[in-house]
C-alpha cells in the first residue's frame, strides 16, 4: 500500500525495489530504489511535527556546507485516493552511523567533523522565531498529564 502511494502521488517514481529502513511507533521509512528516502507517519496528527521538520531542514539546507541536509522534494499534502500525508527526498549515501562504523572507519575524523559541524551550525543566527517553538515545561506537563488521564 505504501508502495503504491508513491507511485500515485508521485507518477515519476517507479518502484522497482524497496527496503523498510524502521517501522516504528511514530513512523515507517522505506529505502526506495537505493535512491529515495519516504517517511510514513502512523499518527497523521504528528503531521505538524514532519512538516515543522521539513521546514527548518529547508532553512537549513542552504546554511550548512559540512554536511549534507535532506531536502524534502516529494510531499504530499493528502488527496482523495490517498488522503495520509507522507514525505520522501534523494537518499544521502555514505555510511549508516552505527557504533560499529564508527569504531571501525570513522573514529579518526570523527571529532574533527563533527566540530566543524557544531561551529558552522552555532554560526547561523536565528532568523525566525517561529522556526524553532519556545519550549514550555508546562505545557509540556499538562500534555503528559492529559495523556495520562486518557
Amino acid at each position: 500500500m505504501l508502495v503504491s502511494a508513491i507511485e500515485a502521488c508521485f507518477p515519476e517514481i517507479r518502484v522497482k525495489k524497496y527496503r523498510k529502513i524502521r517501522t516504528g511507533w511514530k513512523t515507517v521509512v522505506l529505502d526506495v530504489n537505493d535512491k529515495y528516502i519516504f517517511r510514513f507517519l502512523n499518527l497523521q496528527r504528528r503531521w505538524p511535527h514532519q512538516q515543522a521538520e521539513i521546514d527548518r531542514l529547508k532553512w537549513l539546507k542552504p546554511k550548512i556546507t559540512t554536511v549534507e541536509i535532506p531536502n524534502y522534494e516529494f510531499v504530499w499534502l493528502g488527496g482523495k485516493e490517498h488522503p495520509d500525508k507522507f514525505a520522501g527526498y534523494k537518499k544521502i549515501h555514505g555510511s549508516p552511523a552505527t557504533q560499529l562504523a564508527f569504531r571501525k572507519k570513522h573514529i579518526d575524523r570523527l571529532g574533527k567533523d563533527l566540530g566543524r559541524f557544531i561551529t558552522e551550525l552555532n554560526e547561523i543566527p536565528p532568523q525566525d522565531d517561529a522556526l524553532v517553538r519556545e519550549y514550555s515545561r508546562k505545557s509540556s506537563i499538562e500534555w503528559w498529564m492529559k495523556l495520562h488521564v486518557r
